[in-house]
């Protein structure tokens, strides 16, 4: 028994302890926690007497400047005072470039000159095919060479063939074509266009340097689909009037077309300034023939920039000549009548005669202005273009029949069948 009481005891003594500790903790928590709340509600009063000190503070000091500024202005100091004009309403003011607008500023810039580098580069590459032709009157009558400039475009074994104005006429027997290194070579006319103003020329590879026969260049001929508006092109020749001359611009106009006799030819405009004594061509960024300067259209084209004709228009020309066949000759100029021009002028659909060239085929014949001609031997001719077309068909010294009408002097509409023998 003695022992199960002393284990008794023991746990009695245990427990109390045990409850001891626990009154001990618990008095210990209950202090603690109100010291917590006391120095949170303390932090609190500090901080809110530090905010309206602030704002005390800050009213006073705005209240202060003020009364300086209305009772004391700072002119009464006296210091300069600098006062900046309103910006206008009607206008904002630009922010300040950042870097990366600066960079890509510089970054256009560059590759803008690099661009033009490059186009330039180019037109300098046609050098070596550009000649200068004249005549030995016109050397003899001490008339600057650089009157007329040519282009070689086509070449054989034997020979090399230049594109140019058809200034001089076709059995000239003393024309000669000076290269960019100088030399001179005896040229030949092989035929001409009088519609399209262009002449073919040739040069015997015997009569070249040796420097130029190995330097000369021969342009490959382009087409007029990459004629698009905003389109980078190069004048080479003497766009400016200076031979071996260059520059560079934008087409701004692609959709000219020009009556001519017998036919039509495209121009396009572009940026590039004007010059009376401008002549020479036109390539491309690719370095393609594509054109050839004209001063002649400036009724249509304007006087302040430069104009050319395309080339697709001219390449049934020089394939006519360098074949060796005479074009074909009516002698007529005009425009097409469309639907709405035919109904409120009482027309017929085709190509209204503007202009007849006298002692032409077409003169003798009968036609005269203000014809519309509609047929060729039953062939439709509703354009100038179109013209040209059917006119190709045919040799010098063939007859068509032309179908016309006419207005008589009472007004009315009247049919006119005529025989034209071509020249």
């Amino acid at each position: 028994m003695s022992e199960e009481k002393q284990e008794m005891r023991e746990d009695t003594t245990q427990r109390n302890e045990r409850h001891h500790e626990e009154k001990k903790y618990q008095f210990m928590r209950e202090q603690i926690r109100p010291q917590g709340r006391h120095r949170a509600r303390k932090m609190a009063r500090t901080g809110g007497v530090i905010l309206f000190l602030g704002v005390l503070f800050c009213g006073i000091s705005v209240l202060t400047f003020y009364i300086m500024r209305r009772y004391w202005p700072v002119e009464s100091l006296g210091a300069e005072v600098i006062y900046v004009t309103p910006t206008p309403a009607d206008k904002t003011e630009e922010p300040a470039p950042t870097k990366q607008e600066n960079d890509i500023n510089a970054l256009s810039l560059e590759q803008y000159a690099k661009a033009s580098k490059a186009l330039l580069s180019q037109g300098n590459k046609v050098k070596n095919a550009l000649v200068t032709l004249w005549t030995k009157e016109d050397h003899d009558a001490n008339i600057s060479k650089s009157s007329l400039c040519g282009v070689a475009f086509q070449q054989s074994n034997r020979g090399i063939f230049i594109l140019a104005p058809n200034t001089y006429a076709a059995d000239t027997n003393d024309a000669y074509a000076e290269f960019s290194d100088g030399s001179q070579a005896k040229v030949t006319c092989m035929g001409q266009s009088s519609s399209s103003g262009i002449a073919v020329y040739r040069v015997n590879r015997s009569e070249l340097s040796d420097k130029m026969k190995k330097e000369l260049v021969v342009v490959s001929l382009g087409q007029s689909d990459t004629l698009k508006l905003g389109t980078p092109v190069i004048a080479v020749g003497r766009p400016n009037g200076v031979m071996y001359s260059v520059h560079t611009g934008l087409i701004t106009n692609n959709d000219l077309e020009i009556p001519v006799t017998d036919g039509s030819v495209s121009v396009c405009t572009t940026d590039v300034a004007y010059s009376e004594q401008g002549a020479g061509y036109v390539i491309s960024i690719q370095g393609n023939l594509i054109g050839m300067i004209t001063t002649s259209y400036t009724d249509q084209t304007g006087t302040s920039d430069m104009a050319f004709v395309q080339m697709d228009c001219l390449q049934q020309c020089t394939a006519n000549i360098l074949q060796g066949e005479q074009e074909t000759h009516m002698g007529v100029t005009g425009s097409a009548v469309n639907a709405a021009e035919a109904k409120e002028f009482d027309l017929e659909k085709g190509l209204y005669v503007q202009a007849v060239s006298v002692s032409s085929p077409a003169y003798q014949a009968g036609i005269r202005v203000a014809d519309v001609i509609t047929e060729i031997d039953k062939k439709a001719v509703n354009s100038a273009s179109m013209l040209h077309h059917v006119l190709q068909s045919y040799k010098a010294g063939d007859t068509v029949t032309v179908t016309a009408y006419r207005k008589t002097p009472k007004g009315k509409k009247q049919k006119e069948t005529i025989k034209v023998t071509l020249q």
